[in-house]
């Protein structure tokens, strides 16, 4: 795949991801355009229309009162869906018609206002009567202020909007629980604590999103204490933060291609931690110490998990602009949607859904990036199991590695006969004074290339140490091996016969020792066997084969 291909492939996801998170998005087309008269205890009224999400509520005022009205001053017909939406943690409490007071908020549902999902949505059988306001009031003293847009729809217009919802937000918290999973599994398998940051990471920001979305309460039904903020949604934060660094400091290896920043990004992942801990400390010192501190270090880890991130793919790391790509979108979605608290970009309703759709997509991008990187991580483990086990010089096994190979074919097929055929160069010393050790190196490849092509494939060719060669021949009995040994030798003695041919001014011969294994025989015994045959062809005179239970023949 080209880079072209594979940068147009991840912009078509990206867009594909954010076009369903706006469909995902609450459907008010056919809403009734409210407005709103915001009344707070020491301030003037304020008229506002509620269509586009509006800051009614504040730090200074954190419970104010909407006397809501229809734009043309006539209320539709009965019954109709009162939703609030962008709720956050906020309390809503509704004053019906009747006279009731009906106080819901996402994650604490009243049974008269748990009509969807992803909202606050009030069902109303009855209406204020013409000129009368439907009165709605909200209670931030617990919550941290955000802009809301309330409609009035119609029921069956509510329903399939909140099926699309519900559809979209099940599918994108799929997708990261199931990366999520698939990481644990990788790091399973290959053990690695890369892949268990990022699951925790993950499965962090899943409880997050769960939290401000209202899913896990509707419609997994799980129970949040009606105080306040549930303390989860704070240490899922502090997870998330600390997770993401650990992960991106392996992920990018951030020891080599950003070393000073990545001890600022631990210390500042450090600080989160310890900030999280002391706010739960019982010293009230302590306490509002670590809550002060909390804040300011969460909204400065995502930017700087970017900067990080950014900084080690200008060093190097193309996996730290795989971070960036997947961070970057949900980055923007959050910086975005805590502008709106400032009244900026008011007319984005679907901020919820954009966030949803930019963690599954960072889900999508950082998986891929993992599969890379576990594919370098055993890419890299085999050449360096390569080095291990391979000569350098002819590229055949070393003993080690051969010996482990037998063993192993033996255990998969116990039984069958084993032989080892033992190969010495003969007067190798000589030619190494003569020539040189470069001369005696050039005669090993040529030897190990010729034997190598005399073989079957499935037998194990090995350099035993010097200038000694060994083979093991599954399946062939000793007299097998034997004529196999004789073959071996006499297409060396040909090769090198001629004067001067191969680039080597004599003829060079090699001696073979052959033993089969016995039962219960170790490979040690077996080998030493095998070299001592090969001693004895060598004392009858070089250039034959010497096989162990026999005496040894002349060629």
């Amino acid at each position: 795949m080209n880079t072209r291909t594979a940068h147009s492939r991840w912009l078509a996801l990206f867009v594909l991801l954010f076009g369903l998170s706006e469909l995902g998005a609450g459907n008010t087309a056919a809403a009734e355009v409210l407005e709103a008269v915001v009344r707070a205890d020491g301030v003037s009224d304020r008229h506002v229309s509620m269509n586009t999400r509006v800051q009614v509520s504040s730090r200074a005022h954190p419970r104010v009162t909407l006397q809501l009205a229809p734009r043309g001053g006539q209320w539709p017909v009965a019954p109709r869906v009162l939703q609030v939406q962008g709720a956050g943690m906020q309390w809503f409490t509704l004053r019906t018609p009747e006279g009731d007071s009906v106080r819901s908020r996402l994650i604490n549902r009243h049974p008269l206002a748990s009509f969807g999902h992803g909202d606050v949505a009030f069902h109303l059988d009855t209406l204020p009567a013409h000129g009368q306001p439907l009165l709605l009031e909200v209670d931030a003293r617990e919550a941290i202020p955000s802009a809301i847009e309330v409609h009035l729809v119609d029921p069956a217009t509510y329903q399939r909007a909140d099926a699309g919802w519900l559809a979209f937000t099940s599918a994108m918290l799929a997708v990261m629980l199931a990366m999520a999973l698939m990481a644990l599994v990788f790091a399973v398998y290959l053990r690695d604590s890369t892949f268990v940051w990022y699951s925790g990471y993950l499965i962090a920001y899943v409880w997050i999103l769960g939290l401000q979305t209202g899913y896990l309460a509707a419609p997994l039904q799980l129970q949040f204490g009606a105080e306040g903020s549930p303390p989860s949604g704070r240490w899922a934060t502090i997870a998330a933060v600390v997770l993401a660094a650990l992960f991106l400091d392996r992920f990018a290896n951030l020891a080599r291609y950003a070393p000073r920043l990545r001890w600022v990004l631990m210390g500042l992942a450090l600080g989160v931690l310890v900030a999280g801990c002391l706010g739960l400390m019982p010293i009230p010192e302590l306490r509002a110490v670590g809550r002060m501190l909390i804040n300011p270090l969460l909204i400065l880890g995502g930017p700087m998990l970017l900067l990080v991130a950014l900084w080690s793919g200008l060093a190097g790391s193309r996996y730290g602009w795989i971070f960036a790509l997947g961070w970057a979108p949900l980055l923007t979605v959050t910086v975005l949607s805590s502008l709106q608290v400032f009244g900026l970009f008011a007319g984005w309703s679907w901020s919820t859904e954009a966030a949803l759709g930019a963690g599954a997509f960072e889900a999508l991008v950082l998986s891929v990036g993992l599969a890379h990187r576990s594919s370098d991580l055993r890419r890299d483990r085999d050449r360096v199991q390569r080095l291990a086990d391979v000569d350098s010089l002819t590229g055949l096994l070393n003993r080690r590695a051969w010996s482990q190979r037998v063993e192993k074919l033996s255990e998969l097929a116990p039984g069958v006969p084993l032989s080892v055929v033992f190969i010495d160069v003969d007067r190798f010393k000589a030619l190494n004074d003569e020539l040189g050790h470069e001369a005696g190196d050039a005669v090993l490849v040529q030897m190990a290339d010729l034997l190598r092509r005399e073989l079957r494939d499935h037998d194990v060719l090995a350099r035993h140490g010097g200038e000694e060669l060994v083979v093991a021949l599954p399946g062939c009995s000793e007299a097998a091996a034997g004529d196999t040994a004789e073959r071996l030798r006499g297409c060396v003695e040909r090769h090198f016969s001629a004067l001067g041919e191969g680039g080597f001014p004599r003829a060079l011969t090699i001696s073979l020792g052959v033993a089969e294994r016995r039962a219960g025989e170790p490979l040690m015994q077996l080998i030493r066997r095998a070299d001592a045959a090969m001693y004895a062809a060598k004392a009858a005179g070089r250039n034959r084969v010497c096989v162990a239970s026999q005496q040894a023949t002349p060629a």
